[in-house]
């Protein structure tokens, strides 16, 4: 695949990301586990391992105005190219987090998109001792949507009531702006 014509400035990035048999696929890892129907808690982890995108390739910065790629694509298969420049200024701040429960040991974290063309991954951090931190990342791999399934480990599963989580989105590495909810109050801004 070629693109011709990008701008001629030297902070245009592109990453890839794919999503085929092999790449975020949980089905193909359910079935290897011999189809469980009650999966452990290791084994809903390694199951929400495979459910994003994969990236590929990048972020890498273009040297030229033209940007040549050779992408094999297995079918059933798809992937995403994003290419864009980098703002002058961070991205948006993430707005509208929520916490559905799914189970009395699960939750379901979503928040609004972020108006920024340019995100590489939203990170999902929680904290059960306080607002203020200190917080653990939970997703291990990029998160380009705007949810994320959490599954608590057995010691976090006493503080429930007190989890408090954080969305931000970052762009080639940078750190964002921390927006978070918590099961009893809902879009808190921490500065």
């Amino acid at each position: 695949m070629s693109i011709f014509n990008l701008p001629s400035r030297q902070d245009v990035a592109f990453v890839v990301y794919k999503l085929d048999n092999n790449h975020g696929n949980p089905f193909a890892l359910w079935k290897e586990m011999g189809s469980p129907v009650f999966p452990s808690d290791g084994q809903f982890n390694a199951l929400r391992l495979q459910q994003e995108p994969v990236r590929s390739l990048g972020p890498r910065i273009l040297s030229s105005d033209i940007l040549n790629l050779l992408l094999t694509l297995p079918l059933p298969g798809i992937s995403l190219l994003h290419v864009c420049a980098k703002t002058v200024s961070p991205p948006l701040k993430v707005e509208g987090v929520r916490l559905i429960s799914v189970s009395s040991y699960e939750v379901l974290v979503t928040w609004k998109d972020v108006q920024s063309r340019c995100i590489l991954s939203f990170e999902v951090l929680y904290s059960v001792k306080s607002p203020r931190g200190p917080f653990k990342q939970v997703n291990e791999v990029d998160i380009i949507f705007t949810s994320f399934h959490h599954l608590l480990s057995q010691e976090d599963q006493s503080y429930f009531s007190r989890l408090v989580f954080h969305c931000s989105s970052g762009l080639l590495g940078t750190a964002q702006p921390k927006f978070i909810a918590n099961r009893n109050q809902q879009d808190k801004i921490i500065m």
